[in-house]
Order: C-alpha cells, then sequence, then structure tokens
C-alpha cells in the first residue's frame, strides 16, 4: 500500500475496521499487527473465536480470542478501540459490553458507541459515521 498509494506509513495514521465478523477480525488483526494499526472499529462484533473454522486446536483458539488475549498482550495499549453495540443485538450486545469492560479494566484507550436497535445497516451507518468522526486527524 505505502509503496503504490500516498499514504502516512505509520500505525497512529492507520485504522481497521468492520462489522460483524468483520469486527472481530479487525480487533483480532490489530491485536496481532499493532505496528500496522493504531486505530480499530468493531461494529457488532464478538470477541472470542468460536465455530468449526477455527478446528480444534485449543492453543490456536485462544491466540485468536481477542477477549482472552487482550490481558496479557502489552502492545494492546497502543491501539484506540471504537466498539459499536446495538440495545437488541444479542449476543453481540453482550460480547461488546464485556470487551468494553475488560478495556476499562486494563485503562485502555476505547469508545463505546450503543445505539437502540439490532444487528442491522440501520444501526452501522450511525455507528460507521461516529467512528469515521472519532478517528484521530492526521495534521
Amino acid at each position: 500500500m505505502d509503496q503504490k498509494y500516498r499514504t502516512i506509513p505509520d500505525a497512529a495514521s492507520r485504522g481497521i475496521g468492520g462489522n460483524s465478523m468483520g469486527g472481530f477480525g479487525a480487533i483480532n488483526i490489530a491485536l496481532h499487527h499493532p505496528d500496522v494499526f493504531g486505530s480499530v472499529i468493531s461494529l457488532g462484533g464478538y470477541y472470542l473465536a468460536e465455530g468449526r473454522i477455527w478446528g480444534n486446536n485449543a492453543s490456536y483458539i485462544r491466540r485468536n480470542s481477542p477477549l482472552i488475549v487482550l490481558p496479557t498482550d502489552k502492545q494492546a495499549k497502543r491501539l484506540h478501540f471504537f466498539i459499536g453495540a446495538a440495545t437488541k443485538d444479542q449476543p453481540y450486545y453482550s460480547d461488546s459490553v464485556q470487551f468494553v469492560r475488560q478495556l476499562a479494566k486494563l485503562h485502555l484507550s476505547y469508545y463505546f458507541d450503543v445505539q437502540h436497535g439490532f444487528h442491522s445497516w440501520r444501526v452501522w451507518q450511525i455507528q460507521v459515521y461516529n467512528a469515521l468522526k472519532w478517528l484521530p486527524q492526521s495534521e
């Protein structure tokens, strides 16, 4: 990217984000690559690796579960988290509340955007707008 496009090649100027499974992926990738991303956005995401896609390797599942990785990840303090959730979006709302509690307990930088609604574009449209306003501005 840096070779082909005009970028600011430092983590503080880069973000990654997604909604639902993409929100999980964004958090997981950012935790594994805080040298690349400084901000991460998860809208309606979840924070534990689950499902058949992860196979039966418990160690691999733990390493890719942000809720488990976060407390021992010393590099996580470099990240800024935007967590979006909707009050009627279960189990994702509860998952997001649990993750935000972990962020607060660890004194990590985060913003928690809660909207009334479900796991839907109606909610994410508002949260994408809020997240883009939240992103740090480069000078």
